[in-house]
């Protein structure tokens, strides 16, 4: 039984640190996957009511902070290697914005952005703010980044509570962008 549960917590800890974007102890562990051309990386708006938002504020966020990444909109439902975003309502839930990343041999193919509209809705203060750090930072995992979670870095985009103030790639955020690509 003692062997059984052993191995259980060993597979439980490969899946984890395997998976790439989960946490475990406050360490963010970056995904390790890339897109093969990051100087041109798709993106569909399909239904997203913060269309706007994605469009001019988050994408600019990041195609203006790093030199080597630059999200291109398209519209051709053809093209596979992509990024979706669209809203979903999930009010029983407690994220804002979630990112599900698909790799194949260390290149991303393709990245879905949730953005769970029932709850941003019910920010009050900043909310267009707030709203362009829930885009930017669910685009920063597009890009391959993990979330951050200990008390040093609440102030870096990647930071893993929309509290957080930064709603724009911070030097850290940067950083760990170049490190990957």
């Amino acid at each position: 039984m003692m062997k059984k549960f052993t191995m259980a917590i060993v597979l439980l800890l490969a899946f984890i640190v395997g998976s790439g974007t989960q946490v475990f102890a406050g360490i963010y562990l970056d995904s390790g996957a890339k897109w093969a051309s990051p100087s041109s990386i798709k993106y569909m708006n399909t239904s997203t009511k913060y269309k706007t938002l994605v469009n001019d504020g988050a994408l600019n966020f990041w195609n203006n902070y790093t030199n080597d990444i630059n999200f291109v909109q398209t519209n051709d439902a053809t093209i596979t290697k992509k990024i979706l975003v669209y809203d979903v309502n999930y009010p029983s839930l407690s994220w804002d914005g979630q990112t599900v990343t698909t790799a194949n041999s260390g290149y991303l193919s393709k990245a879905e952005i949730k953005l769970n509209v029932s709850n941003i809705e019910e920010y009050t203060t900043n909310v267009d703010k707030i709203r362009y750090r829930v885009i930017n930072h669910e685009f920063g995992h597009t890009l391959g980044l993990g979330d951050l979670y200990t008390s040093s870095e609440d102030d870096v985009l990647m930071y893993g509570y929309t509290r957080a103030t930064p709603y724009y790639p911070t030097n850290t955020d940067i950083t760990r962008l170049n490190n990957l690509y």
